[in-house]
């Protein structure tokens, strides 16, 4: 029973090692996970207004990737221009979409994506020209 006593004494030391493994784990947890949860968050706000528009060009931005294996290169972000109309005004967008911050299936999306082929937009309702690239399939 004295072990069990020790085991549960909880005092300054204890609470305090407690806590900073906590907020290093937190501060782990949002550095991986923050951006992608940034990016969803942002485009809630374009989701309720959607249209088609068209890919007018798609530019696969490369990067080096580094592992144990070695280096390669990857397509790190794309760069993706289009076009798209809403009550019979021509508008045009852009958007730079970043690797780390999509799941795979959706890279394998934009990596087949050629110019000419349609996509869904989120558009905002007070200003038709701000808009965003919303991925499904």
């Amino acid at each position: 029973m004295k072990n069990i006593k020790d085991w549960a004494y909880i005092n300054s030391e204890n609470v305090r090692g407690i806590l900073v493994l906590w907020f290093a784990l937190f501060l782990l947890l949002s550095l991986i996970y923050g951006p992608r949860l940034f990016r969803k968050a942002s485009l809630l706000k374009f989701s309720s207004s959607t249209t088609i528009a068209l890919v007018a060009t798609l530019i696969q931005i490369k990067g080096i990737h580094q592992s144990d294996m070695g280096n390669k290169i990857i397509t790190s972000a794309y760069h993706v221009h289009y076009f798209y109309e809403i009550d019979t005004k021509m508008y045009k967008g852009q958007e730079v979409i970043k690797r780390e911050l999509i799941p795979l299936k959706d890279r394998f999306f934009l990596s087949r994506l050629m110019k000419g082929d349609t996509i869904r937009i989120g558009y905002k309702e007070t200003a038709y020209s701000s808009s965003r690239i919303l991925i499904d399939r």
